[in-house]
């Protein structure tokens, strides 16, 4: 544990407000001793659509709703550039005012769950598919936890941040030894007195830990307090002297090719690479204790998600604004690769991504590098994600019309499998027709959906199929009965799961 966590006090009852874009926020209240700050802050940047963005579709409502799940109230998300020569795999997000959701290249649902959730994506778990997230307290969890769920959407792991600590959304990634990388942040008294702050301050100390998953025991935990003075920071102590001081906002870890980590650190415009063994500082990019000369163009600001690609690659969203800063460092956020030079100890752009409508993500967002050379941005708190060729050209655009945020967005390859059963709800059209409609939350195999109907449960007979579209699906068959039910077939005719057997007018989950 960090020297300086032994000096620290608990805040009892901080409310952290995570403001999304729209003006919508998500409250969550802290217990004793935990502080989980907000990744957001206020919103800035949403805009319109540019003249060179084509609409794929008419605007759908800002939240969707099913026939045959009638329970479910889903953000939509609207493809503002249709996909095309896109990487292959499914939109991740996770609205944090509504709960991680899949969705494919034409925004159509794949599974949503309801939860205050973030930083939901795909890994791997022990070599096998899993989805992860980090999920908000709730009922009788006192703490955030990391949650691992199988192909089938069936939770196999749920843990916590180690040494008491809560456990912060801002990293969650898994690695191959059954260990997982996470983020916390602790309360500690310090005098603030000559940044401009109080005697009596509060500073929160930034924390990334490796835990072991299947038994919660932490085997790395590195302290910003231990090795990053509060003078390399960005954000004034005196900006507001009665809240906590954050003056690190670690919100990235990750290894680095040479078995070391890798920590983005927004407050102080840094990211650093750490030593796995001692903890010590190897070297700092940006900020105002850089090891590299930043060439033209590679300066950034308030950034977050770094990852050291390759020892000469280093990728980050550069927000370039940030809820501490005075005014906008930069007029547009961008996904940014910077290539390092050893020998000048210099860094230069390779490449930067940005969408050709301006926006300035002031919190949150990510870059990822796809399988076929793809980058995949998560504009963060202005709620869009985008997909570049290797040059910059934007092959995917979308965004999410209640204007909520999403941490990070991703593509990722799933096939998702359910151990819930297919939903139905059907009804008597006019003309002696029957209408169904069908939805497998989470499925990805189904191609068809095929009607049986008859006059009693076990004497049913298929009158008449649909291709798939979509979340849900819609089959009308001129037939009459009592009973109905639907099969979701794969492309070669196989039976894949079947709905409840139901009269007509009832729905079924």
């Amino acid at each position: 544990m960090s020297k300086q966590s032994k000096k620290s006090r608990p805040i009892k009852q901080l409310l952290a407000s995570v403001a999304l874009a729209g003006g919508l926020a998500l409250l969550l209240l802290l217990q004793p001793g935990l502080l989980i700050p907000g990744s957001s802050g206020p919103a800035g940047g949403v805009s319109g659509l540019g003249s060179s963005f084509a609409r794929a579709q008419p605007s759908p409502p800002e939240q969707l709703r099913f026939r045959s799940r009638p329970d479910l109230s889903v953000p939509a998300v609207e493809v503002d550039v249709p996909a095309r020569r896109a990487a292959p795999g499914y939109v991740f997000m996770a609205p944090k005012s509504d709960g991680p959701m899949i969705v494919d290249n034409r925004g159509n649902l794949v599974w949503y769950r309801e939860g205050k959730t973030s930083n939901f994506r795909a890994q791997k778990f022990r070599g096998k598919p899993v989805l992860t997230w980090w999920e908000a307290p709730a009922g009788n969890q006192k703490r955030p936890t990391y949650v691992i769920a199988d192909k089938r959407y069936r939770t196999i792991r749920r843990f916590k941040a180690g040494n008491g600590y809560g456990g912060d959304l801002h990293e969650f990634l898994l690695l191959p030894n059954g260990h997982a990388m996470i983020t916390a942040y602790y309360a500690v008294d310090r005098d603030l007195s000559s940044l401009g702050g109080r005697s009596d301050g509060v500073v929160l100390d930034s924390i990334a830990q490796e835990v072991d998953v299947d038994t919660g025991r932490v085997v790395w935990e590195w302290h910003s307090l231990d090795h990053v003075p509060l003078r390399e920071s960005f954000h004034s102590a005196a900006q507001d002297p009665d809240s906590p001081y954050d003056y690190f906002h670690i919100n990235s870890v990750s290894p680095t090719p040479d078995g070391n980590v890798l920590i983005s650190g927004r407050d102080t415009w840094t990211v650093y690479k750490v030593s796995r063994h001692t903890g010590k500082i190897i070297w700092r990019l940006g900020g105002k204790r850089s090891d590299f000369r930043l060439g033209k163009g590679a300066k950034f600001a308030w950034q977050h998600d770094a990852d050291l690609e390759s020892p000469r690659r280093l990728a980050l969203f550069d927000n370039r604004d940030a809820p501490p800063a005075p005014k906008p460092f930069s007029k547009q956020s961008r996904g940014l690769v910077l290539r390092l030079k050893w020998g000048k100890r210099r860094a230069t752009v390779q490449r930067r991504y940005v969408r050709p409508e301006s926006v300035l993500a002031t919190t949150q967002g990510n870059i990822e590098k796809l399988s076929n050379g793809n980058v995949f941005v998560g504009w963060g708190s202005v709620s869009y994600c985008s997909e570049f060729s290797p040059k910059g050209k934007v092959l995917f655009d979308a965004e999410f019309l209640s204007r909520d945020s999403s941490y990070r967005c991703f593509r990722m390859p799933w096939v998702g499998r359910p151990a819930a059963r297919p939903a139905i709800a059907s009804e008597d059209a006019a003309g002696g027709t029957l209408k169904a409609w069908a939805s497998w939350n989470g499925d990805t195999r189904v191609a068809t959906w095929r009607l049986l109907a008859g006059p009693s449960k076990k004497a049913l007979d298929p009158v008449g199929t649909a291709r798939r579209n979509g979340f849900e699906t819609a089959v009308t068959a001129k037939a009459k009965g009592k009973f109905v039910q639907m099969e979701g077939l794969a492309r070669n005719g196989a039976v894949l799961g079947r709905t409840a057997v139901t009269r007509v007018g009832e729905q079924s989950r």
